[in-house]
């Protein structure tokens, strides 16, 4: 039987085949519902008894047979789920499993990118048998759900891998996770020996306790030498040894450290690393405060750019300008991004419960070269036209400015930042990009003051999200905004928070002002 195969673009071709289905022709296409768009047009209507279901992949399973080897590849390569696998498995004769095995791999060679929860997958699968089910696979995603049937992945482990992520959500039964951390370290085992070109490992295990010292992650990853970027949960990872482990890493750009709230670090006293981390340039840690600041105690000064700090809970002024201070010591030769939300979970906490992110750091982050900024929660009357000046004058590079606050001001206080405040960024940043703070536009005296706006601005478009800003005359506001940014600005706002705080009735002047600038824009 003859096929064509016609390109129809980047991601699809047209096969045309002389084979007894209702459609004789169809797209494949490079997409995440691929397979059930092929069904859809190999069995009309589709329908989800399983039987009729395993018939379907049984006839495409002979429709791949005389698909030409571009379009094969295409079908398969963005498959992200092991469901169909399974049913075609069960479609085939059920002969030795050898031989059912090596009809498989016929399709399976295809797939680079899949995700699998363990339980659901026959074990006769998931057997270490040469070759292997997935020869060609480059990205895996194991899933251990909630009471779910502990299976071990190591025979999904192939050289071609570039990232592996393991997923697990524990029940706390002391069973369980003893079948898990042996699953763990065989799955390990079986990475440092075949995956000399994995670039991602992602680790997460909730629930789950503290690792024994037997079991050193850092040291089973050492031998990744083309490791870049490293995700985990301190119960996996946390040891005495585990930054001088991983400082080791030749090719390590990337370090996310979380910490899970249910996991209990006990004695586990952190050895520093006094070097290393050359390759470093991109470093998140979430946590409690004292967990944050004695890991950023213990890293040494190493050229990571870009740092994200979300701290768990309250934290007291003191430690927030700790952590501030030990990120500008470690890493502020070369850091340009930073990130700091204190706390991550405000939105879980009452609003008196938690203490926004104090105005005493800014002295620190304005010793930074920054390019983007992005600080959460500030009280509104914290942010005034001065700091602004301030930072604008600090952070002339800067693209990028996010300084969120802990809510909505329904009664602006007299120290708020306004318009001048913005007015700073915009005669000092020319690179400024986007923008997100809270200010009190209102008055009718924004045109007038419009005037003394430097000529010399932001010459590119800038995004500005003003929260829930008060605005009482959007006319005088958009004559200020376009005299500060050459082009007009994208404004948004957050209407949902407003109505929510019962303020609605500004979202009227939002939409005026918006309409305002989009019309100049056009």
């Amino acid at each position: 039987m003859d096929d064509i195969g016609e390109p129809l673009g980047m991601d699809a071709y047209r096969v045309e085949s002389k084979l007894n289905h209702p459609s004789a022709c169809f797209a494949v296409l490079a997409c995440d519902e691929l397979l059930r768009n092929i069904l859809l047009h190999l069995t009309e209507p589709l329908v989800d008894d399983p039987d009729e279901g395993r018939q379907a992949l049984a006839s495409l399973a002979l429709v791949c047979k005389t698909i030409s080897p571009l379009a094969l590849a295409t079908l398969w390569e963005r498959l992200d789920s092991i469901n169909p696998i399974i049913a075609l498995w069960e479609s085939l004769d059920a002969d030795d499993v050898p031989t059912r095995r090596a009809r498989m791999i016929h399709y399976t060679r295809y797939i680079r990118d899949i995700e699998v929860d363990s339980g659901t997958v026959p074990s006769s699968l998931l057997a270490d048998a040469a070759p292997p089910l997935f020869p060609n696979l480059r990205q895996l995603r194991w899933v251990v759900p909630s009471r779910a049937a502990i299976q071990p992945f190591s025979a999904l482990i192939v050289p071609s891998l570039t990232e592996v992520r393991v997923d697990v959500t524990s029940d706390a039964s002391p069973a369980q996770d003893a079948d898990f951390l042996a699953t763990l370290l065989d799955g390990m085992g079986a990475i440092n020996r075949r995956c000399a070109l994995l670039r991602t490992m992602e680790i997460s295990w909730v629930n789950g306790p503290l690792l024994p010292p037997s079991f050193s992650l850092p040291k089973m990853l050492s031998s990744l030498l083309s490791l870049r970027s490293l995700s985990t949960s301190t119960n996996t990872i946390a040891s005495r040894q585990t930054l001088p482990d991983l400082s080791t890493l030749p090719s390590l750009r990337s370090l996310h450290i979380c910490h899970l709230s249910e996991t209990h670090l006990g004695d586990v006293d952190l050895v520093a690393a006094n070097s290393g981390f050359d390759a470093l340039q991109s470093f998140s840690l979430e946590g409690p405060p004292l967990l944050v600041h004695d890991i950023l105690e213990c890293m040494p000064r190493c050229g990571v750019q870009q740092c994200t700090v979300a701290l768990h809970g309250n934290t007291p002024e003191r430690y927030q300008r700790l952590v501030v201070e030990d990120i500008a010591r470690k890493f502020g030769a070369s850091l340009d991004t930073l990130s700091l939300s204190f706390p991550s979970d405000a939105y879980s906490l009452d609003p008196g419960a938690y203490t926004p992110l104090s105005v005493s750091v800014f002295p620190t982050l304005r010793t930074l070269n920054l390019v983007d900024v992005r600080l959460t929660w500030l009280a509104p009357g914290d942010v005034s036209d001065a700091l602004c000046e301030e930072l604008a004058a600090s952070w002339p590079r800067l693209r990028v400015l996010h300084l969120r606050p802990n809510g909505v001001s329904l009664d602006p206080p007299p120290s708020m930042a306004t318009l001048r405040g913005l007015r700073h960024f915009a005669e000092r940043c020319p690179d400024l990009e986007e923008v997100a703070v809270q200010l009190n536009a209102s008055g009718e005296h924004w045109k007038d003051e419009a005037e003394r706006v430097a000529t010399k601005r932001v010459a590119r478009p800038v995004s500005l999200d003003l929260t829930t800003s008060l605005v009482t005359h959007p006319e005088a506001v958009a004559v200020y905004l376009k005299r500060c940014f050459q082009g007009p600005p994208v404004v948004r706002f957050n209407r949902v928070e407003a109505r929510m705080c019962g303020q609605g009735g500004r979202v009227a002047a939002w939409d005026r002002l918006c309409a305002l600038l989009s019309d100049d824009a056009a």
